[in-house]
C-alpha cells in the first residue's frame, strides 16, 4: 500500500472531522498555508464531500473590504438571518449573537451542518467570536467548522481568530507544496492528453509543487498541443518532453504576487530586477538577507521569513527564481519609476557594501545617468575590471560615467579612454574619434597626459600634421620631458622616422642604448618605452640576445586589452627582425586568440601583419598568405595605413614565393598613399613590390624599388638586412640585367652587414652569392648558406638551397651527395605542405624532381608497411643516400647485417638497387604493428 501524501492526509483528516460532527460533536479545523497553495481547493473538496453525505453546508468568504459586524454570520445563515435582530454597535450584541446561535441550533436539529469559511483572517471580529463560542454553546450539536487562514509575516492575527485557531478542539492542518509524487499524480489525473508522468520532476522544479502553478502549466501544455500542426509527423507531440511556461503560467505568477503582503512583493520584485537568477557578474549579495534588509529597512529575520515563504509558494528556490518565466513575470509587474528607484537604491547599497564593481555597475546601467561622484567612481572601476573579458561592457560603463560626470576635465579623460576602447572594436572610425580629441587638446579640455595615446593613434592613421600639432602643444605646456612624449618620439623613430625632424624641436631625442646614463634603468621605464627602445636597437644593428630576452619579458607581462599597441607590436616585430620568428608566432597566436575571444578587431588587425610576416620568415608562405588575407578582411578596403601596408606587403611576398604572380600583382593594383612611404611599413611594401617585379620579369622596375628602399633605410638609420634584405633583391635584379659584378658587390656588402646579426639574411645572401660563383665553389657556399638558414629558421629558403646544392653536386658528378641533398629538399617541401592549409603549389624544386626515374614499388608508408621493424630504418637511411658503412654506424649494426637487410628490402619492394628506393619514405617511420 502506497503511503499517503501530505495533501491526501489532510483530506482524510477533514473527512474524519465531518464524521465526528455527524456523531453529535462540534469540531473545528483550521487550514493554513501560503496563498494559492491549495487551501480553498481543499475546502471545496470538503464541501462537496459533505453535500454528497447529506450534510447541510453553510459557506462564506470575507470580501476583504471594511468588515461589517456579523457579516460572515449573516452570509452563513442566509435567508434566516433576515428574521434576526441586527448586530453591530460599540460593544458586543449578545442578544443578536444568542439568536444566531439558536438559528444554527435549529438547523443542526435537522442534521449535521458544515460551516465553511475561506480566508478567515479577513473576517469581522464579531463573526469570529461568534464562531469561537459555538464550541461552548453547541458542544453536543453535529456542527463542523472548517476555515482557511494565512499566517502573517509579523505573526500577528486578530485576537478573535487566535482564539479559534488555538482552542483545544481545533485541528490545525498546514498545507505545503506537492512533492514530486504529488505532482505526478496531479498530472495523471489531469485532462487528456496528460503530460508524461516521467517529466514530473521538471514540472515540480518549475512550480515548487504549487498546485495553482502546476494547473497553469497544464493549461499552457494543452494549448500548445492543440495549436501544434497535425501533419502526421512521427514521434511525440510538441511539449511532451517537458513543461512550457506560457501566458497562463505568467498570469498565475502575477496572481500569486497579488496575494502577497507588501514586503513580500517588494522582496520578490527586487530579486527579479537585481537579476539574481542569472547573468555574469550577478551580485550574490543582492539576494543576501542583510542587503535586502538594508534595502527595505527591515530586519534580516523578516527578510529570511519572506524568502522562506516565497520558496514554499513555489516562486523561489532559496534566493533564486525557480524559472526565468517566474522572474520575467514579476519584473514586468514593476513600473518604470519603481524600477529606477529600486535599482538606484540597490546600486548605492551594493557600492557602500564593497560589492564587486562590475556586479554593481550592471544595476546603474539599467537606471541611467545619476550625476553623483560615487557613480562615476564605480563605473570607472567596473570598466577597468571588465577589460579582461568584456570590452563592450567596459565601454558601456565609461559612456554612462561620462554622462554622470560633472567635472569637465574628468569628462574629457573619459572621452579619451572611450576613443581608445571603441577603436579596439571598430578601427575603421578610429581617425575621426582621435581627430575630435585633438581639438579638445588644443582647446585645453584635455591635459598633456592624454596626448601620447592621441598622437600615436593619429600616427597610425597617417595623420602626421595633426600628431605633430598635439605633441607640439603638449611640449609648449611644459610636458616635453614626460615619458609619454618621449615614447611618442621613439614610436616615430621605429615606425614613422620621417616625422622625427618635426618632433625634434618639441621632444628631446632619446637613444636606444640601454646603458645610457642619462636614462633611468630600462626596468623602470614604461613598457612602451622599453619596447620601442628594444626595436630601435634591433633596427640600428645594436640588438643582441639581451635585447631578445627583454622583448620576451615585456610580452610575458602584457595582456589584452589592457596593453597598448605600442607595446606588443614593436616587441613582436623586434623578435621577427631578430630571427626569432618561431617565438614571435607563438606570441601572436596567444594574443590573437585573446583578441578573437574578446572581439577586439583592432588587435587582430594590428597583430595579423606581424603574425603573417613571422610565418613567411619561417618558410611557410601558404600560412602567411592565409593570415594576411584574414587580417586585410578586417581593415577598410584600400586604406593603406601601417597595419594594412605591412600585411599587404607580406601577402604579396608570400604569393611571389608561391609562384602566384597574378595574385601578387593584384596586391599592388591600387595606388599607395605617399604617407605610407614615410613609415617602416613602406619599406616592406617597396621590397615586396620589388620581389614581385623580379618574378614578373621587370628587373629595371624592381631595381628602382630596391634602391629606393635602401636609400630610405640608410637615411632613417635602420639599414639592416634583418628588416628587409634590399641588397639581395637588388643583386638579383642586376643579375637579370647581366651585371654580375654589381650583384656580387651588393651580396658581399649584405654578408658583411648580416654576419652575426641575421642568420636568415646571411643564408639568403650566401645562396644568391653561390649563383655567381664557379660551380666548384658553389657547394661550399651553399653548405654555409644552409647552416645560416637553419639557424634563421626559414625552411622555404632551406628547401631551395638544398635543391641548388643537389644541382651543384650533380654538375660535379657526385650522384650520392646530389641524392642526399635532393631528398632533404623534398622532405622540407613535404613538411611545408603539411603545415600549409592549402595544397602545395609548384616550387623551384621541380627541375630536379622531374627527371627522377619512375618507381615500380609503392611509395611512403605503403612501402614501409611491407618491411619488418628492423628493415624500416635501414630503408629510410638508404633512401636518404647514406652508404652501407654510414648506415651501420648510425644503427650500431655490422655492415653484413645492413647488406642482408637491403637484399630483403629490394625483394619485398620489387626493385634492384637503392637508387630505386622511394624518395618520400618518412624520416620517422611509424612503428610496426
Amino acid at each position: 500500500m502506497k503511503p499517503l501524501s501530505g495533501r491526501e492526509q489532510a483530506v482524510e483528516q477533514l473527512e474524519r472531522l465531518l464524521r465526528e460532527a455527524a456523531q453529535g460533536r462540534c469540531v473545528f479545523a483550521a487550514i493554513s498555508g501560503a496563498a494559492t497553495i491549495g487551501k480553498s481547493e481543499l475546502l471545496r473538496h470538503l464541501e462537496e464531500f459533505a453535500a454528497e453525505s447529506g450534510v447541510t453546508v453553510l459557506r462564506a468568504r470575507p470580501s476583504g473590504k471594511e468588515p461589517v459586524p456579523y457579516g460572515i454570520v449573516d452570509d452563513l445563515l442566509g435567508p434566516e438571518s433576515a428574521l434576526l435582530p441586527p448586530g453591530g454597535g460599540a460593544g458586543p450584541d449578545f442578544a443578536a449573537a444568542r439568536e444566531r446561535h439558536r438559528s444554527l441550533d435549529r438547523l443542526a436539529e435537522r442534521g449535521p451542518v458544515l460551516i465553511s469559511l475561506d480566508d478567515a483572517h479577513l473576517g469581522d471580529a464579531e463573526s469570529l467570536r461568534w464562531l469561537r463560542r459555538l464550541g461552548d454553546r453547541l458542544a453536543a450539536s453535529p456542527v463542523a467548522v472548517a476555515f482557511t487562514w494565512e499566517p502573517r509575516l509579523d505573526r500577528r492575527m486578530p485576537s478573535a481568530l487566535r482564539e479559534i485557531v488555538y482552542q483545544p478542539n481545533t485541528r490545525r492542518i498546514h498545507l505545503e507544496g506537492l512533492t514530486r509524487e504529488g505532482v505526478a499524480r496531479m498530472l495523471a489525473a489531469g485532462p487528456e492528453p496528460a503530460p508524461s508522468r516521467r517529466h514530473a520532476a521538471a514540472w515540480h522544479a518549475i512550480t515548487g509543487g504549487n498546485p495553482f502553478l502546476v494547473r497553469a502549466l497544464q493549461r499552457d501544455h494543452a494549448d500548445l498541443r492543440a495549436s501544434a500542426p497535425r501533419d502526421g509527423t512521427p514521434g511525440e507531440p510538441p511539449g511532451e518532453d517537458g513543461p512550457v511556461a506560457g501566458n497562463g503560467f505568467r498570469h498565475a505568477v502575477l496572481v500569486c504576487l497579488h496575494r502577497l503582503e507588501p514586503l513580500e512583493v517588494d522582496v520578490c520584485r527586487s530579486l527579479a530586477l537585481l537579476d539574481v537568477a542569472s547573468g555574469p557578474g550577478t551580485p550574490p549579495e543582492a539576494g543576501d538577507p542583510t542587503m535586502l534588509a538594508r534595502l527595505f529597512d527591515v530586519s534580516e529575520k523578516a527578510v529570511g521569513e519572506v524568502i522562506a515563504k516565497l520558496t514554499s509558494l513555489g516562486l523561489l528556490d532559496g534566493a533564486r527564481f525557480r524559472h526565468r518565466a517566474v522572474r520575467d513575470a514579476v519584473a514586468e509587474s514593476v513600473t518604470a519609476d519603481e524600477e529606477t528607484e529600486l535599482r538606484y537604491r540597490a546600486a548605492r547599497l551594493l557600492y557602500e557594501a564593497g560589492t564587486p564593481a562590475v556586479a554593481t555597475a550592471r544595476q546603474l546601467l539599467k537606471v541611467g545617468p545619476q550625476r553623483q561622484g560615487w557613480a562615476v567612481r564605480l563605473l570607472t572601476e567596473a570598466a577597468a575590471h571588465a577589460l579582461d573579458g568584456d570590452v563592450p561592457f567596459a565601454i558601456e560603463c565609461l559612456e554612462l560615467a561620462r554622462e554622470c560626470c560633472t567635472d569637465a576635465a574628468e569628462a574629457g579623460a573619459l572621452r579619451a579612454r572611450l576613443a581608445g576602447l571603441n577603436s579596439m572594436l571598430d578601427p575603421a572610425h578610429s581617425a575621426s574619434r582621435f581627430l575630435a580629441l585633438k581639438e579638445e587638446v588644443l582647446a585645453g579640455a584635455l591635459g598633456p597626459r592624454h596626448v601620447p595615446p592621441i598622437a600615436r593613434a593619429l600616427l597610425w592613421n597617417l595623420r602626421f600634421d595633426e600628431a605633430a600639432e598635439v605633441v607640439g602643444h603638449a611640449a609648449a605646456a611644459g610636458a616635453a620631458a614626460e615619458p609619454g612624449l618621449r615614447g611618442v618620439r621613439l614610436t616615430a623613430a621605429v615606425s614613422f622616422p620621417d616625422l622625427l625632424a618635426r618632433l625634434g624641436a618639441a621632444v628631446p631625442p632619446d637613444v636606444p642604448d640601454p646603458d645610457d646614463p642619462r636614462l633611468p634603468d630600462a626596468a623602470d621605464l614604461p613598457p612602451e618605452l622599453r619596447a620601442a627602445r628594444g626595436l630601435r636597437a634591433v633596427l640600428a644593428r645594436a640588438g643582441d640576445e639581451h635585447t631578445v630576452a627583454r622583448m620576451e619579458q615585456i610580452l610575458q607581462n602584457e595582456s589584452l586589452p589592457r596593453s597598448s599597441f605600442c607595446v606588443v607590436e614593436p616587441a613582436i616585430l623586434g623578435l621577427v627582425y631578430s630571427d626569432e620568428s618561431a617565438s614571435a608566432s607563438g606570441w601572436c597566436e596567444r594574443f590573437l586568440a585573446d583578441a578573437e575571444r574578446l572581439g577586439l578587431t583592432a588587435w587582430r588587425a594590428v597583430l595579423g601583419g606581424p603574425a603573417a610576416l613571422a610565418s613567411l620568415r619561417r618558410g611557410m608562405p601558404l600560412r602567411a598568405a592565409e593570415e594576411a588575407r584574414a587580417t586585410l578582411a578586417l581593415l577598410p578596403e584600400r586604406e593603406l595605413g601601417p597595419c594594412a601596408g605591412l600585411t599587404l606587403a607580406t601577402l604579396a611576398e608570400a604569393y611571389t614565393a608561391l609562384g602566384e604572380t597574378a595574385k601578387a600583382a593584384e596586391c599592388f593594383a591600387g595606388p599607395a598613399p605617399s604617407a605610407l612611404f614615410q613609415t617602416r611599413a613602406g619599406l616592406h611594401y617597396l621590397f615586396a613590390r620589388g620581389r614581385h617585379l623580379l618574378a614578373a620579369g621587370r628587373p629595371h622596375a624592381a631595381l628602382a624599388d630596391f634602391t629606393t628602399c635602401g636609400e630610405l633605410m640608410e637615411r632613417w638609420d635602420m639599414d639592416t638586412p634583418a628588416l628587409v634584405p634590399w641588397r639581395t633583391g637588388a643583386a638579383e635584379a642586376w643579375l637579370l640585367l647581366g651585371d654580375a659584378d654589381r650583384a656580387r658587390g651588393l651580396l658581399k656588402d649584405e654578408l658583411s652587414l648580416a654576419e652575426g646579426l641575421s642568420p636568415r639574411a646571411h643564408g639568403i645572401a650566401l645562396r644568391r652569392l653561390a649563383a655567381v660563383h664557379d660551380p666548384r665553389e658553389r657547394p661550399v657556399l651553399l653548405e654555409r648558406s644552409l647552416r645560416s638558414l637553419q639557424a634563421g629558421g626559414d625552411r622555404y629558403e632551406m628547401a631551395g638551397a638544398f635543391g641548388e646544392l643537389a644541382d651543384a653536386y650533380r654538375a660535379l658528378g657526385d650522384g650520392t651527395k646530389a641524392r642526399v641533398a635532393g631528398r632533404r629538399a623534398r622532405q622540407i617541401a613535404d613538411h611545408r605542405r603539411r603545415d600549409a592549409p592549402f595544397p602545395a603549389p609548384r616550387t623551384d624544386l621541380a627541375p630536379w624532381t622531374r627527371d627522377a626515374r619512375p618507381r615500380r614499388a609503392e611509395r611512403g608508408q605503403d612501402a614501409l608497411a611491407k618491411l619488418s621493424r628492423s628493415e624500416r630504418p635501414v630503408a629510410v637511411l638508404a633512401a636518404q643516400g647514406l652508404t652501407n658503412r654510414e648506415i651501420a654506424g648510425r644503427l650500431f649494426v655490422t655492415m653484413s647485417t645492413v647488406e642482408q637487410h637491403l637484399t630483403r628490402i629490394y625483394r619485398k619492394l620489387g626493385i634492384r638497387s637503392r637508387d630505386q628506393l622511394p624518395v618520400d619514405l618518412p624520416a620517422h617511420p611509424a612503428p610496426a604493428a
